[in-house]
């Protein structure tokens, strides 16, 4: 791969723009579930360090609910695959790269392959909604799990777990199930 492609590819890892999208998914969930304006907190928040086109744009469509393509969902999964893949063969670890390709994945799994890909914020809500009714509940030790299948067999898998009074923790590991 080139130093072009490469450039392409952390870009589009979009390894800066699908990271960027889900913080900023996040933190408006985070917002509405906690009962403040989504659209307020992202007014201030463009006033702040935090300000970037992702939050203008991406944020807005968030806010308003428009998840017509600006740019698909499956378009951003190809270059995620081409990311992940390339990372893989240097035996370099994209975690969040990862994570973010699960929550496309999990899009696209429920007809949203065609979705701007701001509409990653559906993937995090399902997940806000199934933490408290799933069977993996805190209680047990586990709050969401996701995870990724590679081509070659092996598994991304990201895990958040509580910890009492504290902050949640998000851990991911690779398995080699070819081993």
């Amino acid at each position: 791969m080139g130093a072009g492609q490469v450039c392409k590819v952390a870009n589009q890892v979009q390894v800066i723009v699908a990271a960027t999208i889900e913080a900023m998914g996040e933190a408006l969930l985070l917002a509405s579930k906690a009962g403040v304006d989504p659209a307020r907190v992202r007014e201030a928040l463009m006033g702040g360090f935090a300000s970037s086109r992702i939050l203008e744009v991406h944020g807005e469509r968030m806010t308003k609910r428009t998840f017509d393509p600006g740019f698909r969902i499956e378009l951003h999964q190809k270059d995620l695959n081409l990311a992940l893949s390339t990372a893989q063969a240097l035996g370099v670890s994209l975690p969040n790269t990862a994570t973010c390709q699960v929550l496309f994945n999990a899009c696209a799994a429920h007809g949203g392959k065609a979705w701007d890909h701001s509409a990653m914020v559906r993937a995090l809500e399902v997940l806000a909604k199934s933490a408290g009714q799933s069977r993996d509940r805190p209680e047990n030790g586990l709050i969401a799990r996701l995870s990724l299948k590679y081509k070659n067999g092996g598994t991304f898998i990201v895990n958040c777990t509580p910890k009492v009074g504290q902050q949640s923790n998000l851990w991911g590991c690779f398995h080699d199930e070819t081993r």
